[in-house]
């Protein structure tokens, strides 16, 4: 897992078949998902299908969390699609597994 910022963009269909995409703060991401922060009022739902890019990592929101800073998305990815650092790094990142503490 990577703690990260990096903008991104999220693309999905909604109810309607009409094709959204947006820019998203990518916070988080691990190979089985991410954690994106929007700034917008219509978000995909868990039935639709997103796309996150770069990368082309398709998935579909497992959660979707409002707060004052915006809407908190967390997309697991489909079987098949799994981040890997090799892969795409986001620009700036931390892991924090290279923490050590001291006794």
């Amino acid at each position: 897992m990577l703690l990260c910022s990096d903008l991104v963009q999220l693309e999905w269909a909604d109810d309607r078949g009409v094709f959204r995409r947006t820019a998203a703060i990518l916070e988080e991401i691990n190979p089985s998902g991410a954690l994106l922060l929007l700034d917008m009022d219509e978000v995909p739902r868990r039935s639709h299908p997103v796309l996150l890019s770069p990368g082309g990592y398709a998935g579909r929101a497992r959660q979707c969390l409002v707060s004052g800073g915006g809407v908190r998305i967390e997309i697991a990815f489909d079987p098949g699609f799994r981040w890997s650092v090799e892969e795409y790094r986001p620009r700036h990142s931390f892991d924090p597994q290279t923490l050590v503490h001291s006794a």
